[in-house]
């Protein structure tokens, strides 16, 4: 769904809500409203739901779980089917009309009993006609609510979500363009082989993260000749191919305290750059590939806002976490 759907889906389900919860319009004109929100939100099974109420139900296994849900197990189908929830509306208004004509006639003798009885069971069985079907109305009512409800919160978090997600692209967009035209080339090549899907232009996809980590590393924490010591006294290289660690002391020298999130961020980069390099020579799916491609982004984006990046001082850089 694209944003303008979703916006208008969003729209729909809170006006739907309003007239559920204040009782602002009849139940049909629920039903038909409430089917185009689940053409909107592509929801089959409830479209097809709807399509019933404003029709009638077949007899038979395909409706049984919405005509158990709405009441309807406890209404007799006529001609193998059961009243939709439109023409029980009308069923209903027809019932009580019929009820408010019945009258006890002015008779007396041996006549008077049983024809006040039958005229009395009459009654007591339009009434209850008119209770049964009034059950099933409610409970329509209800199933839509829930729908209406269940979407309207579901379309809110995903618009949320989106702003959330857009924010966040523009932050990480800003925070790569600082890498230079040459990363943001790689990102845009991987972009677009993994769009075309097959196992060649994703391993070329794969290949293009793999060099835009590399890069990275070049642009963040250049090579020197002079290694440095762990907290345990190890010598750790940071020359030319380790890249990886040229990484992680970039890591460690702007995490600014944080321990925690520094030895996070370094696990990552050493998990990712295993499994992208693994992907330019094995095949992986294009889903996992396009995680990989959009994790390796977001991780870059992180590890360039890192507090301290314009801190002088730096700490000895730990390459096994």
């Amino acid at each position: 769904m694209n944003a303008e759907d979703r916006a208008h889906a969003l729209e729909l389900a809170s006006s739907l809500l309003d007239e559920l919860e204040l009782g602002e319009a009849p139940l049909d004109r629920i039903v038909l409203r409430s089917a185009r929100l689940a053409r909107l939100i592509n929801d089959a099974d409830v479209e097809q739901w709807l399509r019933w109420e404003r029709q009638n139900f077949p007899d038979g296994e395909e409706s049984a779980r919405w005509r158990y849900a709405t009441n309807r197990v406890f209404v007799n189908a006529e001609d193998n089917h059961y009243l939709g929830a439109v023409q029980t509306l009308a069923m209903v208004d027809v019932l009580k009309v019929e009820l408010s004509q019945i009258q006890i006639p002015a008779l007396s003798g041996d006549m008077l009993l049983p024809v006040t009885n039958s005229i009395m069971g009459r009654i007591g069985r339009t009434r209850n006609n008119i209770i049964q079907h009034q059950a099933v109305l409610a409970a329509v009512r209800g199933q839509v609510h829930d729908f209406v409800v269940r979407t309207y919160y579901a379309l809110r978090l995903s618009t949320r979500q989106d702003g959330m997600f857009e924010t966040a692209k523009a932050e990480i967009d800003t925070l790569i363009s600082e890498l230079g035209e040459d990363a943001l080339r790689k990102i845009d090549s991987a972009y677009t082989n993994l769009n075309e899907g097959d196992s060649e232009a994703i391993s070329a996809a794969m290949n293009s993260v793999r060099r835009l980590i590399d890069e990275f590393a070049d642009k963040v924490f250049p090579a020197v000749d002079e290694p440095r010591r762990d907290g345990q006294g190890n010598e750790i290289k940071l020359g030319q191919q380790n890249r990886l660690n040229r990484i992680k002391a970039f890591v460690d020298d702007n995490a600014a305290g944080s321990t925690s999130r520094a030895s996070r961020l370094k696990r990552a980069v050493s998990d990712i750059y295993d499994r992208v390099s693994t992907g330019v020579h094995n095949e992986v799916t294009a889903t996992e590939a396009r995680y990989l491609f959009l994790a390796t982004y977001t991780l870059l984006g992180e590890i360039l806002e890192l507090p301290g990046r314009t801190a002088e001082a730096t700490t000895d850089v730990t390459v096994g976490a």
